[in-house]
Formats: C-alpha cells, sequence, structure tokens
C-alpha cells in the first residue's frame, strides 16, 4: 500500500520533510526546487488541457444554437458559483484569521514586489481587460499561459468545428479528444512527483521559518478544506434545485476526474 498508494507518499514525504527541516534546516532550504519545479510542471499543462477540454466539450453541444445557450447558462452559473465562493471565503478569513501567528515584520518585506504582482494596485478598465483577453497570436497565449486567451480561442475553435460540420472536418475533432487524453496522462505522471513535492516544500517550511510556521499552516489548509467542503454542499444543493440530480449520482459520474 505504502508503494503504490500516492496518499501515504505524501505523508510520508510530509515527514521526511519536516524531519530535515528540523535537523538540517541549510539542507531544507535547499530543497525549495523541488516544489517549485512541481508547480511549474503543472502549470505548462494547464492551457492545453484547458484548450482541449473545453474544445471537446463544445463540438458535442450539437448546434452554434445549443452552443450559445449552453454558454450564457455556463456563464450566469459561473458568476453565481465565483460570488458565493468569494463570500465564503471573504467570511472564513476573517472569522477564522489563518494567516495570525505568522509574525512577518512588515519592514522587511519588498514593496516593489507586492507592486509587480498586483500592477501597483491599479485595475484595469473595461476596455483593457476586453483588449487583454483577446490574444494577438495563437502561440503567445500558450506561452504565457494567459488561460483567459486560451479560453477565447477554444470558443472559437469549437465554434467553428460546429459551424463546418464534423463531416467537413473529421480528423481534428478525434486528434483533440486523443491530445487531450495524451494530457490528462502526462498530468498523471506529473502527479507522481507530488512526494518530491511535499518534501521540498515542507522542508524548505521548516529550515526557513522553523517547526512554529507548521501549525499556522496546518490551521491555513483545514480552513481551506472547511470552506471548500461548505461550498461543495452549497453548489450541490443549488444543482439539486436547479437540476434534480442525486448528489452521490453526481459524485460517482464525476470521481474519476
Amino acid at each position: 500500500m505504502l508503494r503504490t498508494s500516492l496518499f501515504a507518499q505524501v505523508g510520508v514525504a510530509l515527514l521526511a520533510g519536516v524531519l530535515v527541516g528540523r535537523l538540517w534546516p541549510d539542507v531544507g532550504t535547499a530543497a525549495q526546487p523541488l516544489g517549485d519545479g512541481f508547480v511549474r510542471l503543472i502549470k505548462a499543462m494547464i492551457a492545453p488541457l484547458v484548450f482541449c477540454v473545453v474544445v471537446a466539450g463544445i463540438t458535442k453541444a450539437g448546434d452554434l444554437k445549443s452552443f450559445g445557450r449552453m454558454g450564457l447558462k455556463a456563464l450566469i452559473w459561473f458568476e453565481i458559483a465565483t460570488t458565493v465562493a468569494l463570500v465564503v471565503g471573504l467570511l472564513a478569513g476573517n472569522l477564522a484569521g489563518p494567516g495570525k501567528g505568522m509574525n512577518i515584520d512588515p519592514s522587511s518585506l519588498d514593496a516593489s514586489a507586492v507592486d509587480e504582482k498586483t500592477g501597483g494596485g491599479e485595475l484595469p478598465s473595461t476596455s483593457e481587460f476586453i483588449l487583454h483577453s483577446l490574444p494577438d497570436s495563437a502561440v503567445g497565449a500558450f506561452a504565457e499561459n494567459s488561460l483567459l486567451q486560451v479560453l477565447v480561442l477554444a470558443c472559437l475553435v469549437g465554434a467553428a468545428l460546429l459551424h463546418l460540420g464534423h463531416t467537413k472536418v473529421p480528423a481534428i475533432l478525434p486528434a483533440i479528444e486523443q491530445a487531450q487524453e495524451v494530457v490528462f496522462a502526462v498530468v498523471g505522471f506529473i502527479m507522481k512527483l507530488a512526494p518530491l513535492a511535499v518534501f521540498g516544500a515542507t522542508a524548505h517550511l521548516v529550515g526557513e521559518y522553523g517547526l512554529g510556521a507548521l501549525s499556522t499552516y496546518g490551521k491555513l489548509i483545514a480552513v481551506c478544506y472547511a470552506v471548500a467542503l461548505i461550498f461543495l454542499v452549497l453548489l450541490a444543493l443549488a444543482l439539486k434545485a436547479l437540476t434534480g440530480i442525486s448528489l452521490w449520482k453526481f459524485i460517482r459520474y464525476t470521481r474519476e476526474e
């Protein structure tokens, strides 16, 4: 079981990371690239995965009118679900305070790094946001890992396939579906590296900040899982009310994903 269960491997890697970070802090700090590399590999597969899944899903809509109705419903559902997730997350963050206890000195933070991540706190205008969502290069959208642009491309390709019909482009859809299977297989390979990533991240955390940081991060993880569970329950209730689909039937249908 220990050799075949990814969960067990991650658990062992977590304990090993704590041990290494506690006994050899320098070694633990140096293990950070293991976690960073894993994240980079996962990010590299997100854009191809989104493209293949969206194109394959759109082509199963039947026709452009059905695609339009489905897209509008999906957009409305996305906006409502995102708003609910935002409210639940804000409430949990303010009530539980999962970041308390880090004892970070604000004077030690690099303000320029914050500005670089947030764009100096300036929000783009509506026109700028729309223009940014439109790719100026198909390759560039994937190279820059711009998921919104990839999504726009996927919708255009899927709509074009619906418009042309499967008889005119018989080889494209099977190729996209096969590419989707390949991407899922690659993600499966990458996930096998999760124990190494957990080891590196945990060893770096303990080596850099000490064992005290584990309790703070543990609280953060617990709050995240609790909020995710609450959010899933709310979505399940909404799904039941709108479609009548049983929660357990839905879980059985999607558990492989």
